[in-house]
């Protein structure tokens, strides 16, 4: 009997260990759908310019953030701060293509202590894959963030669809965290779809030409084949019987990648589509409603994949949870916008429920410095444009030779952010209000991108981008140095590779 006894305690710890593995596969997939660059413009958020009916299933069955706003409106900087569900001025990843000097000059190193959210998934037993661009800013090994992907590749680049990557079946074995990463505004309209542009209405901060408006109509066309593609990623899951039990995000990296919108603070830089889909979890995810108005970040999509998943958020996130019993509403939005590829800048912001307000620490260099962009018609066009003094006040506004050091702007009375509002006294108060705020901010932030890069930093810039790079600093470096050697144009540092 004391034999039998012993055998049955020894079993015990077999048994829990049983148990527990089993409530383990019962956790459910979390897939996150990462378009680029694509703007809100679908009839959730009252666009019906075009149909969209996987998107608008999403929000029927699932949850709509009508408020979602990027933290940077730059690609590698917002993907880093998905990852690790911080401000991307408190890591430094800031910058955008950070850590891809192939001599370490601008190499970032999370802290101690800190874990992207692909690897807290894989502590936590679940498989990890990423199908598309990763970009992050900062030094991983991809095998540390991703435990499958197409052709035994862990964190695969490539199209969305992988070499018929299987990702579905993962869940057969574990519970999987997966990204699929779509080119939604780069695919730049591609699909034929009928418009009736009449019923388009141009922005008043922008020429109503034939080519801005192709430009506009472009970026419909782009939400249509984005949502073509979102439907089959969901024939996907579904054949594979996991659809139920796979709580689904879709989550614009940032705005339409457009002169004022992609890589500024305005509206149309920064607001982007969110929508969560999760039938097992219908109460957790619609306990405070279906379309949610409060302000949040993206950063809070992160502490939110955790949340659903039964992770506990880091202490570290300053994302916070969206779907728990206690959340806590935010008040504001920070914004922040430093050094695109070879243009330098520094840009922050607060947004209220109200007001934007912005400071720009550089009020003698224009907005439209040199960039990738000036290359495209509609940038060549608006030059032209303001050469023959044929734009409007509130189109020659962003093409000014200088900027305003303070923006503020009522959102209510000018949602589209072009009377600044900063000189005028009657709002004083406002002003010094949101000014105070965004102080708090940089310092609670420990933001980063108050210390300007150093010398060995814009080593770096000047070896990617050459003589492209026409700032003062990329010059004055030249000018001391001669040029730099290309290195580590492409790719990131994988350690351990």
């Amino acid at each position: 009997m004391r034999v039998l006894i012993a055998m049955m305690l020894l079993c015990l710890p077999l048994q829990a260990a049983i148990a527990e593995e089993a409530d383990t596969d019962n956790r459910p997939n979390i897939l996150w759908i990462i378009p680029e660059d694509v703007s809100p413009w679908m009839a959730a958020y009252g666009d019906e310019t075009v149909q969209t009916p996987a998107l608008d299933r999403m929000a029927e069955e699932g949850v709509t953030f009508l408020k979602a706003f990027a933290n940077v409106p730059i690609c590698s900087p917002v993907r880093s701060s998905l990852m690790t569900g911080r401000w991307a001025v408190s890591t430094g990843v800031h910058n955008h293509r950070r850590s891809r000097d192939s001599k370490g000059r601008d190499a970032i190193y999370l802290e101690e202590g800190t874990k992207a959210l692909p690897s807290i998934f894989m502590d936590n037993g679940y498989e990890t894959f990423n199908i598309g661009k990763d970009d992050y800013n900062f030094v991983y090994n991809r095998r540390d963030l991703y435990s499958a992907g197409p052709d035994e590749v862990e964190g695969h680049i490539g199209d969305k669809n992988g070499p018929d990557f299987p990702w579905e079946k993962l869940a057969e074995g574990k519970p999987f965290f997966g990204q699929i990463q779509l080119r939604g505004g780069k695919a730049r309209g591609k699909v034929d779809v009928e418009l009736d542009s009449s019923k388009i209405d141009m922005p008043p901060y922008y020429p109503d030409t034939k080519l801005f408006r192709k430009r506009w109509e472009d970026h419909y066309r782009s939400i249509v084949d984005t949502d073509a593609e979102v439907a089959e990623i969901f024939e996907k899951l579904e054949a594979s019987g996991e659809a139920d039990n796979t709580a689904v995000f879709f989550i614009s990296d940032h705005g339409f990648p457009m002169l004022r919108h992609k890589q500024f603070l305005y509206d149309g830089g920064v607001h982007v589509p969110v929508f969560v889909w999760y039938p097992n979890g219908q109460k957790q995810i619609q306990k405070y409603g279906s379309r949610r108005n409060e302000l949040i970040s993206t950063i809070d999509l992160s502490a939110a994949a955790l949340e659903l998943a039964g992770i506990d958020i880091p202490d570290y996130f300053d994302g916070r949870s969206l779907f728990g019993d206690a959340i806590e509403p935010r008040q504001y939005v920070p914004l922040s916008r430093d050094r695109g590829d070879f243009t330098f800048d520094q840009i922050r912001a607060v947004r209220t429920d109200k007001y934007k307000y912005i400071r720009n620490k550089y009020p003698d260099v224009p907005y439209m410095q040199p960039s990738y962009r000036d290359g495209w018609p509609v940038t060549k066009e608006y030059f032209q444009l303001k050469k023959e003094g044929k734009l409007t006040p509130e189109q020659a506004l962003f093409i000014a030779d200088t900027r305003p050091a303070e923006e503020l702007y009522d959102l209510d009375a000018d949602p589209h952010e072009v009377k600044n509002l900063a000189d005028d006294p009657t709002y004083a108060s406002v002003l010094a209000r949101m000014s105070s705020t965004l102080d708090g901010w940089i310092l609670i932030s420990g933001d980063k991108g108050q210390v300007e890069e150093t010398e060995t930093e814009i080593a770096a810039v000047v070896a990617r981008w050459g003589d492209k790079c026409v700032d003062r600093r990329c010059v004055e470096y030249r000018a001391k140095y001669g040029d730099e050697e290309p290195a580590g144009a492409t790719g990131v540092i994988q350690e351990g590779k």
